[in-house]
């Protein structure tokens, strides 16, 4: 095993993302200290130092059934990539994360999902809409809509005509 320098901090056991440190190797040609991670699924996988450190190396792969996304979620179920997921992820944002930029006008509103609301359905080119503005996202007032029909169902739109 490579020896550590003056500033060597030894990451055997730590546990990052979804693997655990097992032991340090060979340095990288750059002379990065390299490690040898054991992943939750099984596989090992190498990383740096500043990999580990900096959250980069949180799983041994995107095909990994742990594999975690920027570390806000974990993609298990294989929607996450998904326009479908996306539309859901905000519309919870909106209500529940007061750090979201639309929470005052949902959230902070009293507007709520249904709890045991999840899509199921992947619904091309169509987004999650609530048919009354002043209402939470629960059955009844849920709906498909286009970018255009969402566009028209908001707070403060006027239709003008000729």
């Amino acid at each position: 095993m490579p020896s550590g320098g003056q500033n060597f901090i030894d990451l055997t056991g730590q546990p990052f993302g979804c693997g655990v440190v097992r032991e340090r190797t060979e340095n990288r040609k750059d002379g990065s200290a390299q490690w040898i991670v054991d992943c939750k699924c099984g596989n090992p996988y190498l990383a740096t130092t500043s990999n580990l450190r900096g959250g980069h190396a949180n799983c041994c792969g995107r095909k990994c059934p742990f594999y975690e996304n920027t570390g806000r979620f974990k993609d298990v179920h294989g929607k996450a990539r998904t326009k479908l997921y996306a539309s859901y992820n905000q519309a919870y944002n909106r209500c529940y994360n007061p750090k979201h930029k639309d929470y005052r006008n949902y959230g902070a509103r009293g507007i709520t999902m249904f709890p045991s609301w999840i899509p199921h359905k992947n619904y091309p080119k169509m987004e999650l809409d609530r048919i009354d503005n002043d209402k939470g996202y629960v059955p009844g007032n849920l709906r498909w809509a286009t970018h255009s029909q969402q566009q028209l169902n908001r707070r403060g739109s006027r239709i003008t005509r000729p």
